[in-house]
């Protein structure tokens, strides 16, 4: 999928990168969210429509303006304490709350689904070496 499309502005980037490193931050065994999670998140919002990938960068840019607005600077110019009560807020407040949950549930599906993560997890995808055909069939 061709996601360089309406490509967005370096800050449009900067903020969505910003916003699923902290959704995702990591750990010591926890690899956290980074470009490739971001470029990944595209893939997927396009294969499931294509028009759809505007809408999920214009919810990273409004995202990003509601930090602006309540903190008084962008979301990635925030420090990691200042963006974790943004996201605290954001989980429940009665407008942002269904749009974070759902860029939250995303990156999380994409991000924990990724070989590099998997595999740094010491988990496998449980694949059959063979089948059997089904008798139906």
């Amino acid at each position: 999928m061709n996601t360089d499309v309406d490509a967005p502005s370096f800050e449009a980037r900067r903020a969505a990168l910003s916003l699923l490193e902290a959704m995702i931050p990591g750990s010591a065994t926890v690899p956290g969210a980074d470009e490739a999670t971001l470029r990944r998140v595209e893939e997927v919002v396009c294969e499931f429509s294509p028009e759809m990938l505007s809408v999920w960068r214009a919810s990273q840019r409004t995202l990003s303006a509601a930090a602006l607005m309540t903190a008084g600077r962008p979301f990635h110019a925030l420090d990691a304490r200042a963006q974790e009560a943004t996201l605290t807020r954001w989980s429940v407040d009665p407008v942002l709350r269904g749009p974070f949950a759902l860029a939250l549930l995303l990156a999380k599906l994409v991000h924990f689904d990724r070989d590099a993560v998997r595999t740094r997890l010491g988990a496998s995808l449980p694949v059959a070496a063979s089948l059997d055909a089904p008798r139906w069939l």
